[in-house]
């Protein structure tokens, strides 16, 4: 006769093996979806735009506005033949120096018909340039100025470029010195842009009063409001003395460099804020982003021709915060990245001048100066000439196929 088996003993059984079958069943199933991810979890390596970028094919950032794939571009606009030619001029330059990023054109829509100059220009850069993506858009204007910079608002449209994850927008008016690839590797920020630093309360008086001048209209055909300081004395001025270091209230953003994140709803806001307060573009930027814009070094970014034509001991506001370094004028051109003609009254490279007008101009040079083992004898002339030389020997170069 069988033994009779407690009630209990028999629940206690009946659990065990209940347990061993779920964990058995569960192991089995991790273990094949576990295989399952494994086989799609393959690094892919993505190298558009010249950047490798290892991601999971199954994994959605849903988190971010970042793209899976970045995409980033150079932007400039040109509302003008002169501008189309500086842009071609920027664009062929960044090549050289071996920017890997898309090159984007902002223009007018009239352009892309009819047989003006500037439409007979659009097809020729198209068909010379195929590698500079063509953008046509509806002119920006600002009732304020000289009609001949008025489009100057026309650079908000590079935040309706969302098919890229982020873009550099700089002026037409500037040369571009070196690749700017890494600039699109910055922490993420809708807007990013250098400080004016000419305009803040470190910058002397002389520079403030030229700022001033330029910002409401003399000659910022950009309609950035820079400008250089007029050509000093050759009298010696006394060293200033340290100032304090501005307030993040008291200092300006810049507008004619901007990295930027391409958004539909900024991109309205921009435009209607542009269009009804009829400011420049400065002001439009500094009105939204003064107190949420992250901020790029200005240093070798924001560079300005102008710098080159003050005293030697009058380079507190671009060297800061090393105010008590010594300006080396080939040194600085050697690691910046783009140079913004600005020399009031001095008018732009592609605009015809009288050679009094150059002769005032010029930096100052003391015959006496002796040449040193890092800089040239009178280093200042012979860079800021360089750059007037270097835009006459590019707009040679690249610009005739506008008008073949």
């Amino acid at each position: 006769m069988l033994p009779v088996v407690p009630v209990r003993v028999v629940r206690l059984g009946a659990l065990c093996v209940l347990v061993t079958v779920t964990v058995l069943t569960t192991s089995y199933m991790l273990l094949n979806r576990h295989h399952g991810i494994d086989d799609k979890l393959e690094l892919l390596a993505f190298t558009d735009n010249g950047t490798a970028y290892a991601v999971h094919d199954i994994l959605t950032p849903s988190w971010t506005t970042e793209q899976l794939v970045p995409r980033f571009a150079y932007v400039q606009y040109a509302t003008n033949l002169e501008y189309l030619c500086n842009a071609l001029i920027n664009f062929t330059l960044l090549r050289r120096y071996g920017a890997q990023h898309d090159l984007v054109l902002i223009h007018p829509e009239k352009w892309t018909q009819g047989t003006s100059r500037q439409a007979k220009a659009i097809r020729n850069l198209k068909e010379a340039h195929p590698e500079i993506q063509l953008r046509p858009f509806g002119v920006l204007s600002t009732t304020k100025g000289d009609a001949t910079w008025r489009d100057s608002l026309t650079k908000f449209h590079a935040f309706a470029l969302t098919d890229y994850t982020r873009v550099l927008a700089f002026d037409s008016d500037t040369l571009v010195l070196n690749s700017m690839d890494h600039y699109f590797l910055a922490p993420l920020a809708a807007v990013a842009v250098p400080r004016a630093y000419w305009l803040t309360t470190a910058a002397s008086p002389q520079d403030k009063s030229e700022g001033e001048h330029e910002k409401h209209g003399s000659d910022s055909e950009s309609g950035t409001s820079i400008t250089g300081s007029p050509k000093p004395t050759a009298k010696p001025k006394p060293k200033p003395k340290p100032k304090q270091a501005p307030s993040i209230a008291q200092q300006v953003l810049g507008s004619h460099v901007m990295l930027l994140e391409p958004d539909t709803k900024r991109y309205a806001r921009i435009v209607e804020n542009a269009v009804t307060t009829g400011d420049f573009d400065m002001e439009v930027v500094n009105h939204l982003f003064a107190d949420n814009a992250m901020i790029l070094p200005h240093r070798r970014l924001a560079l300005l021709t102008g710098e080159f034509r003050h005293a030697p001991d009058d380079h507190a506001a671009y060297l800061a915060p090393d105010t008590d370094e010594e300006w080396n004028a080939m040194a600085e051109v050697s690691r910046s990245y783009l140079v913004h003609f600005s020399d009031w009254p001095l008018p732009k490279p592609w605009k015809s001048r009288t050679q009094a007008q150059w002769d005032a101009a010029l930096p100052t040079c003391d015959e006496n100066e002796p040449a040193r083992d890092d800089r040239p004898k009178c280093a200042d002339r012979v860079m800021w000439t360089g750059f007037y030389d270097m835009y006459d020997q590019m707009k040679g170069e690249v610009c005739g196929v506008l008008t073949s």
